[in-house]
C-alpha cells in the first residue's frame, strides 16, 4: 500500500475580571489550541464517529456555498456496510442508491469508527472540496457551486487516497450507479480513504501482520508506518516523535509537517482544538456539579497545590480541574480534562503519587461497572487521555459513597502512594481498611486491615493520608467532625493501620463542622519536607472559600494559617 500523504474554562469565582477572561477563551475555544507535531489529535477525538450526524454533516456542507460536494449533488454509498477495501478499486464494494454527501460522510465515519470531522478536514486539505476552490472552477453549472463533475477534477481525487503516482483509486460505472462514474469516484475516495486512516491508527500500536479488526481477514496486508513511541523521519527530513495512534495514521497518510499542520488548523477553525478529547455536549441533567477541592502535586519536587474540580463542571461539558499557585490567590491553570461530564454519585476523582517527588496522577475511581465491580481509571499526564491510559476493573464490589471512601499514600514507605479503601463498617462494625496492590486491580485479599475505630459513616467523619510526623512515610488520619465539646478530633492509625483509637489522639481548636460545611485535605503544601493538614471551608466570612493550615501538632486550625481564597463559596451538594 503506498504511503500517503490546555484550553482554560470557566469556573466560579468572586473576581469579576477572572471570569470574565475565562469566558471570553471559552467563546473563543474553536481554533484554539497550538500545533503540537508530535501529538496532533486525541484518539478518542479521532475515533469519535458520532462527532457529527448526517444531516448535521449536510448542513454543515450547505453553509459553503461554493461548496463541490453540498447535498444538491447524489453520491454512492455502499449496500453493504461491512466490507472493509483492501485494494484501490471499487470492485470491493457494490454500490447503493445515490445519497447526500453528509449521509456518504457518516456512513463512512460509522463503517470505519472515525470522526466524520477527521474527513471533512482531510478532504479541504487534499482538495478543498468543502470549500469550494480555484483548482474546481472548470465551470459552473449551478448559481453558487463552483465545481463541475465535467472531466472529474477535484471531486475524483476528494481525499488525495492513492495520489500522487497517478491517482490509482479507480472507478467502474459498471459496478456503480450509472451517474457517469462521479458519484462512485467521490465515494470510492472517501471509503477508501476512511479505512486507511483508521487502519493505519490501528497498526500503529505495534501489530504490523496478521488479522486485526480492519484487515477483512486479509493477514497478508503488511503495515511500514511509525508506530506509537517511537521516532519517525517523515518525508520532508523531519523527526517526530509519535505520541498516540491517530498521530501515526496522519503522517502515514501525509508524511510531511506542512500537511498536518494544515489538517490541524483546519480542524482547529472548524470543530475546536482536537486534543482536548472530551466527548460530551452537556452536563448531566439533575445532577450536582461535583465540587471538590483536592491536594494536587501539580510539578514534580514542588510544594502540594490545593485543586478545585468539578465533575459536572460549570460550561465545558467536559469534568474540570482548577489548580491554585500556592496561596490560592491566583490560579496555575484551568484544564478541561479528556472525561466528560459525570454524575458526581457514580465517581470520585483522587489524586495519587505513583513515582517519588511526583508529580501527582489525577484518577477517577468508578464505584461499579455494569458487573458491579469498582473501576479505576488514570489520566495521562497531560489529563487529556481518558479512558484509554491506565484503566482497571478490580476485585471490590458493593461501593458507593455511603460505604466507604478513598485515601492515597505512601503507607509502607515505598517512595509512591498505595490507594486505600477505607470501609466505614466491615463484619464486626468496625473500620476496615484495605489497600490495592501496585497493578490497582486487587483490593480484596492483598492487604486487609480491620480496626479499633467503630461508629463511623459519611457523616461523622472522614479520612486522609500524610506525613503529618516527618517520618518519611504517610499516616492515615480519621478526623472526626464533633468529639469532645463538638471541637474536631484528629486520630492518626499507627503504622500497621489497625488501631485509630489510643495511638494518636488530638482535639483541635476547630468547631462547627459537618460535610456540608467543608472538607479536609493533606499536603505539602508550605514546602517543608513534612505534610500539613488543611480545612477547607466552603464559605467563609467573606463570602469565599477558605483554607486553614493546622499546625505541626494537629491541634490548631484556626488562627494559624487562615486564607481567604479568590473562589467563591460553594455547596458541594448542588
Amino acid at each position: 500500500m503506498k504511503i500517503m500523504k490546555n484550553i482554560y474554562l470557566p469556573i466560579r469565582t468572586s473576581l469579576a475580571i477572572i471570569t470574565v477572561v475565562l469566558l471570553m477563551v471559552v467563546q473563543s475555544a474553536r481554533g484554539a489550541g497550538t500545533f503540537n507535531q508530535n501529538y496532533i489529535i486525541g484518539d478518542s477525538i479521532f475515533n469519535n464517529s458520532s462527532a457529527m450526524s448526517a444531516s448535521q454533516i449536510d448542513a454543515f456542507l450547505n453553509s459553503f456555498p461554493s461548496s463541490c460536494i453540498s447535498t444538491n449533488n447524489g453520491f454512492a454509498t455502499p449496500e453493504s456496510a461491512n466490507t472493509p477495501p483492501n485494494t484501490t478499486n471499487d470492485d470491493m464494494y457494490t454500490w447503493g442508491p445515490t445519497v447526500s454527501a453528509g449521509q456518504a460522510i457518516s456512513q463512512a465515519s460509522q463503517m470505519y469508527d472515525l470522526n466524520p470531522q477527521v474527513l471533512l478536514a482531510t478532504m479541504q486539505k487534499e482538495q478543498s472540496v468543502v470549500t469550494g476552490s480555484v483548482g474546481c472552477h472548470y465551470t459552473n453549472p449551478s448559481p453558487g457551486k463552483a465545481c463541475t463533475y465535467s472531466g472529474g477534477g477535484c471531486v475524483f481525487i476528494a481525499m488525495s487516497y492513492a495520489c500522487p503516482g497517478g491517482c490509482s483509486v479507480t472507478y467502474s460505472t459498471t459496478n456503480g450507479t450509472g451517474k457517469g462514474g462521479i458519484g462512485d469516484a467521490f465515494s470510492l475516495q472517501l471509503y477508501t480513504a476512511a479505512w486507511q486512516l483508521r487502519w493505519n491508527e490501528e497498526r500503529s500500536f505495534g501489530i504490523t501482520s496478521g488479522y486485526v479488526g480492519y484487515d477483512n481477514g486479509d493477514s497478508s496486508i503488511s503495515y511500514g508506518g511509525p508506530t506509537v513511541g517511537s521516532v519517525d523521519v517523515l518525508s520532508d527530513g523531519t523527526s517526530v516523535t509519535i505520541d498516540n495512534g491517530s498521530t501515526a495514521s496522519l503522517y502515514y497518510y501525509t508524511p510531511f509537517i506542512s500537511g498536518n499542520q494544515n489538517f490541524f488548523n483546519i480542524f482547529s477553525t472548524w470543530f475546536g482544538n482536537p486534543v482536548t478529547p472530551c466527548l460530551a455536549t452537556t452536563n448531566v441533567g439533575g445532577a450536582t456539579s461535583g465540587d471538590k477541592v483536592i491536594a494536587y502535586q501539580y510539578t514534580a519536587n514542588s510544594p502540594t497545590n490545593l485543586a478545585f474540580s468539578e465533575l459536572n463542571n460549570t460550561g465545558s461539558a467536559c469534568s474540570e480541574l482548577h489548580i491554585w499557585n500556592s496561596g490560592e490567590q491566583t490560579w496555575a491553570a484551568h484544564i478541561a480534562t479528556a472525561m466528560r461530564a459525570t454524575n458526581p454519585t457514580q465517581g470520585t476523582l483522587i489524586a495519587i503519587n505513583t513515582a517519588d517527588n511526583g508529580p501527582d496522577n489525577l484518577a477517577y475511581i468508578l464505584y461499579g461497572n455494569s458487573q458491579g465491580n469498582l473501576e479505576i481509571h488514570k489520566f495521562s499526564p497531560s489529563l487529556q487521555t481518558f479512558p484509554g491510559y491506565y484503566d482497571m476493573a478490580t476485585d471490590l464490589t458493593g461501593v458507593s459513597a455511603s460505604t466507604g471512601t478513598f485515601v492515597a499514600g505512601d503507607f509502607l514507605g515505598s517512595g509512591r502512594d498505595q490507594l486505600a479503601y477505607v470501609l466505614y463498617s466491615g463484619s464486626q462494625g468496625a473500620v476496615e481498611v484495605h489497600l490495592f496492590n501496585p497493578a490497582l486491580n486487587q483490593a480484596i485479599g492483598y492487604y486487609d486491615m480491620a480496626t479499633d475505630l467503630t461508629g463511623v459513616s459519611a457523616s461523622t467523619g472522614t479520612f486522609v493520608a500524610g506525613d503529618f510526623l516527618g517520618n518519611g512515610k504517610d499516616q492515615l488520619a480519621y478526623i472526626l467532625y464533633s468529639g469532645s465539646g463538638g471541637h474536631v478530633e484528629v486520630h492518626l492509625f499507627n503504622p500497621a493501620l489497625n488501631q485509630a483509637i489510643g495511638y494518636y489522639d488530638v482535639v483541635t481548636n476547630l468547631t462547627g463542622v459537618s460535610a456540608s460545611t467543608g472538607t479536609f485535605v493533606a499536603g505539602n503544601f508550605l514546602g517543608n519536607g513534612k505534610d500539613q493538614l488543611a480545612y477547607v471551608l466552603y464559605s467563609g466570612s467573606q463570602g469565599t472559600v477558605e483554607v486553614h493550615l493546622f499546625n505541626s501538632a494537629l491541634t490548631q486550625a484556626i488562627g494559624y494559617n487562615d486564607t481567604s481564597t479568590n473562589l467563591g463559596a460553594f455547596n458541594p451538594n448542588n
